[in-house]
Formats: C-alpha cells, structure tokens, sequence
C-alpha cells in the first residue's frame, strides 16, 4: 500500500460545517458542540429525533466497534442545526427525516423508528438506492458553497442527512481511538505497509 487512507480532523471539521450550509463558524467546535448537545434545548421535535436516531443507528450500526449512538451523533447533529445550520440545511435534514417515515408507514404500516433493526436495515437499503439516484441539477439550482461537492440527486435531503451523521460520526473520540488507528504523533516513515485483513484506516486527528 504506496500511502494509508487518512482521516484528518481540519478537513472533517470544514465538511461538518459545509454540509450544514453554517456562515458564521467562529464559535464552532467539537467541545462547543458537545456542550449544546448535552443542553435541554433541542431543535428537532420528539418523532424526528427518534427517527435520526434510528437512521443513525442503521447507517453505523455497532459491531466489534461503536455505532453511532455510542458517538452520540443525534445529538451532536440536533446541537449542529440548532445552533450552526442555514435555514436552508435546518428544512432539507426535517424533510428528510418526514420522507423517511412517509415511506416506511407506506411499507410497513409503521414510523421507521418502531421497525425491527432488521427491518429498519433492509428497508434503508432500498430507500438509500432510490433517494441517491444521480439526477440533472435544476437550471435554476443556486449556486453551491465553493467547497461543497456537486450533488444533484433524487433526494438531496437524504444525502445532506447521510453524509452528516458519517461526519459526525467520525469526528468523535469514539470513532477516532476505536474504530480507527490513532496516532496522536506518527511514528517513522514507513515507504509501503502490507494490508493485513485486520488493519484499519489511520485516522490523523489533533488532540480531544
């Protein structure tokens, strides 16, 4: 392997805010997130918080490492619309997660947060398929962010709702010094390293 797959904390940290469409970033931070997230306040009503935490859960389920619910990336991502998001961002995660449940009503009978976690797994599978189908951009789609990547999907919701709780997921100390390798200070410079079946991406992040 000529170079590792690296997770680097600036660039996790601008994608967050990117994705939450945020203007003013000068009182952002992972401890000022988690201190909103720990607060009474909450922007998402009861139903929608349950649903993104569901979708969370399904999406980084835990397996022989922490999921998303052991990162507490539903209540980070509820602290990130309540005090960082665009109006625009805040209206594309809520009708997002109201779809998510439309459709599982439709399929189900039920809210995806009441469905099986097998259940919620096979239907997200499907819905994940049909919501990321590629689609031409409206002619008159606003100008993106000049760091955001060029989507133009079915459901941009979705993708936004997604691409978040990945994020989020892998800003945290969890993810970082559980599901990834962290190096706080890299060791020597090693030319070529061998995969092994049980390596795991590095992840080079600066201190908690």
């Amino acid at each position: 392997m000529s170079e590792s797959f690296q997770l680097n904390r600036r660039d996790l940290l601008r994608n967050i805010l990117v994705l939450a469409g945020a203007a003013a970033t000068a009182n952002f931070s992972l401890s000022a997130l988690a201190e909103v997230a720990s607060g009474s306040v909450k922007f998402l009503d009861k139903t929608a918080l349950g649903t993104l935490a569901a979708v969370a859960d399904t999406l980084i389920p835990v397996t022989d490492t922490p999921g998303a619910l052991a990162s507490e990336v539903p209540a980070r991502f509820d602290a990130l619309l309540l005090n960082w998001a665009a109006p625009e961002t805040k209206a594309l995660i809520v009708g997002a997660l109201e779809r998510i449940n439309t459709a599982a009503q439709t399929a189900k009978g039920k809210p995806f947060e009441s469905l099986a976690v097998d259940e919620r797994r096979v239907f997200l599978i499907e819905y994940d398929k049909a919501a990321l189908q590629p689609v031409p951009p409206p002619a008159n789609a606003p100008k993106s962010h000049p760091f955001a990547p060029r989507v133009s999907v079915v459901d941009n919701g979705y993708h936004r709702l997604k691409s978040l709780v990945v994020s989020l997921h892998y800003v945290s100390e969890v993810a970082l010094t559980q599901e990834l390798i962290y190096e706080h200070v890299p060791g020597k410079w090693v030319p070529s390293l061998k995969i092994t079946p049980g390596m795991r991406p590095f992840a080079t992040i600066g201190p908690f």
